[in-house]
């Protein structure tokens, strides 16, 4: 799917099934053909606090120079969740601005039961998290880190430190170290 500009996600978006793969970057174009340059952003609606994308049920979600953002919005849900399938957060994608309230679990992405993360040159930051973490991974999937991958400058509202939160399954984490900046954060 190419993003040239699209207006602000105010419900879910739903992956369900091993035949859903979808890659989602932006184009060069915007709707009127006029070349542009620069990633796209797709962001929550103001009068939205749910989830944009889930993942389930083999389905895969791939984000490549795109910028998922949050909006700022107070929310008990993550941005982007999966409970099944894989999430990929590769090249020139971002996810921000996301802010977790008391309950959430991963203001920015939140991975359980048996999905897949993968991040290869991803970036998740500038998210503020009163729960667990800006990335909250506790599944029988792989959560594979390859290349020059950052989770940094996420925090909780008083400045603390809130980048990855690794649950019961955090040994399931495979690091193709190349350049890896990932600040983990687990109980």
């Amino acid at each position: 799917v190419y993003v040239m500009d699209y207006p602000d996600i105010s419900a879910s978006i739903s992956l369900t099934g091993s035949n859903q793969d979808i890659t989602i970057t932006s184009t060069n174009f915007d709707t009127s053909g006029t070349t542009v340059s620069g990633i796209q952003t797709l962001q929550r609606a103001s009068s939205y606090g749910g989830e944009m994308f889930h993942v389930t049920g083999g389905a895969i979600l791939r984000l490549t120079d795109i910028i998922l953002d949050g909006g700022g919005i107070q929310s008990p849900d993550s941005l982007v969740n999966a409970s099944g399938g894989r999430l990929e957060i590769n090249s020139g994608a971002t996810i921000q601005n996301c802010h977790g309230n008391p309950e959430s679990m991963g203001s920015a992405v939140n991975i359980t039961g048996s999905a897949s993360l993968s991040m290869n040159f991803g970036k998740v930051s500038e998210n503020k998290s009163e729960g667990k973490g800006a990335v909250y991974f506790d599944s029988s999937g792989t959560f594979e880190v390859i290349h020059d991958v950052s989770v940094e400058d996420n925090q909780t509202p008083s400045g603390g430190k809130s980048n990855v939160y690794l649950g019961d399954k955090w040994n399931r984490i495979r690091l193709h170290l190349k350049t890896v900046r990932a600040l983990l954060h687990s109980s």
